[in-house]
């Protein structure tokens, strides 16, 4: 026995429809003449600060994937949304904590975080597990990343701090369909580009352009996602 459902959202596009503006705007604060870039106002011109906090949230959207298992374990309920991408479409909240080797707001960052995820978007499933004369319903899943990140901020504008922040981030996903669900794992890669602004030599408001995110299981599972977040921060000390 099955049943289907299929819910949708218009996250991933008014996410899209943001993350277009912004790098709009990026590159026409880096196209101003030299002129005009002498004229911004204090309160965004570059700090020193080396550490930072950064809180967001975003949305991850599956594009590919396989199921991996040639032969599906029936003891582990959670095999069954392995098969639909739409099963890890999810709203996320993150949280990272870094610092700049160099001791200023740009070059080469190391950072850690953490992030967490809720199913927003899903085709539903249920089966029969005769092992177990159970069956199975399914459930929005939940998931969580640990993941440390290298990034190498750029300042594209001498007297501004904006950065662009190339990253790439490689650590451990766990994902679940909630409770008599087991918990399947992954490893997680991020690959893709932020956008720091940076006002009064404190506060950070940050954007990740679409970015790539790699789950790769234990018995071949592949789920390729893109993803989108942003947020504000601190710098400090």
């Amino acid at each position: 026995m099955a049943s289907t459902m299929t819910r949708s959202s218009p996250l991933p596009r008014l996410a899209s429809a943001l993350a277009a503006a912004a790098l709009g705007i990026t590159l026409g604060l880096v196209a101003l003449p030299d002129d005009a870039q002498a004229g911004i106002p204090t309160q965004l011109q570059p700090g020193d600060r080396p550490h930072f906090f950064h809180f967001g949230f975003g949305i991850a959207q599956a594009f590919a994937g396989n199921w991996g298992r040639i032969t599906p374990d029936l003891d582990d309920p959670l095999y069954q949304g392995r098969g639909w991408w739409g099963w890890y479409n999810t709203f996320k909240l993150h949280q990272e904590v870094g610092f700049h080797l160099n001791g200023t707001p740009k070059g080469p960052a190391l950072g850690f975080f953490f992030q967490q995820e809720f199913g927003y978007s899903y085709r539903g499933y249920g089966y029969y597990n005769p092992k177990k004369g159970a069956y199975y319903d399914g459930h929005l899943p939940f998931g969580f990343v640990v993941a440390p990140r290298f990034q190498w901020d750029i300042q594209p504008v001498k007297n501004l701090g904006l950065y662009l922040a190339p990253n790439f981030s490689l650590g451990y996903h766990g994902i679940t369909c909630g409770p008599g669900c087991g918990v399947a794992h992954f490893a997680d890669m991020q690959v893709g580009m932020n956008i720091r602004l940076i006002v009064s030599d404190r506060f950070i408001g940050w954007l990740v352009l679409p970015e790539f995110n790699l789950m790769v299981g234990a018995q071949a599972e592949i789920v390729a996602r893109y993803q989108l977040m942003t947020g504000v921060g601190v710098a400090f000390p």
